[in-house]
């Protein structure tokens, strides 16, 4: 009789795997259309503020990210009312990266999709939505 099994620490059957990731998409929602080094600097800060607050999201950036991993950005104004409903916004992230990027988006909160919001100087809202395009 054998004394593996497979809670034995030896063994890597209890080490996570994690999924690759082939790119980080960051859709962001403003309040005003944002040149691209004020976007890039607003992402930033969002991108901070959710890093502090879901370790998650901080491993996926900080641990599994690689150097050469493509990161897109972009930026739509919002589109009245009607974009401030966490559908509406799943909608926009989900036609962008099906439109510009030909990837099917299937956001599942705190895996592979984080939503960040804050607000800007004059206290309006602005959402950023995080998408992991992971290698599953």
């Amino acid at each position: 009789m054998s004394n593996f099994s497979v809670d034995d620490p030896t063994t890597k059957a209890n080490t996570p795997v994690f999924p690759a990731i082939k790119g980080l998409y960051i859709l962001a929602i403003t309040a005003e259309s944002l040149a691209h080094d004020v976007l890039r600097s607003v992402v930033q800060m969002a991108d901070e503020m959710l890093r502090n607050k879901n370790p998650i999201f901080a491993s996926l950036w900080e641990d599994h990210m690689q150097a050469d991993t493509a990161k897109k950005i972009a930026n739509i104004q919002f589109a009245g009312s009607l974009i401030h409903t966490p559908q509406t916004m799943q909608t926009a992230l989900v036609g962008w990266l099906k439109q510009e990027h030909n990837i099917v988006c299937i956001p599942d909160l705190n895996y592979n999709f984080f939503p960040q919001g804050m607000r800007d100087p004059q206290g309006r809202e602005n959402y950023f939505l995080f998408y992991f395009d992971l290698d599953v």
